[in-house]
């Protein structure tokens, strides 16, 4: 579900992007929820800031994909896989801030459930 999210682009010519975006992200966020707890409380942080407004801009689909790369690494994914994921998921560039302050919330929010 998460390579079905990446090939989606919300800013398809036409129109319809941003429903497509959403039914994968929908589909994604079903099979996270059979996830085991830990697993599934970091790739859920990971998706809502994915589609927070402050990173999803439709028209730029690297502001939500460059989530996945780590989502897919949360799920054990390495190699030339992953680093194709990577290169896929942000061809523009942008900064992994976002992603790297998504990553430590989930990790607060993951020690938090631990009671750490």
């Amino acid at each position: 579900k998460t390579y079905a999210l990446l090939k989606v682009n919300s800013n398809q010519k036409g129109g319809g992007g941003t429903a497509n975006f959403r039914k994968a992200l929908s589909a994604l966020r079903s099979a996270v929820n059979k996830l085991p707890g830990e697993l599934e409380l970091q790739i859920l942080t990971l998706l809502d800031k994915a589609e927070d407004k402050e990173n999803f801009e439709a028209k730029t689909s690297g502001t939500w994909r460059r989530f996945l790369p780590s989502i897919l690494e949360l799920l054990g994914v390495t190699g030339p896989e992953l680093e194709q994921a990577k290169k896929d998921a942000n061809p523009r560039d942008l900064s992994m801030e976002p992603v790297k302050k998504a990553m430590r919330l989930a990790r607060k929010r993951l020690a938090a459930a631990d009671g750490r």
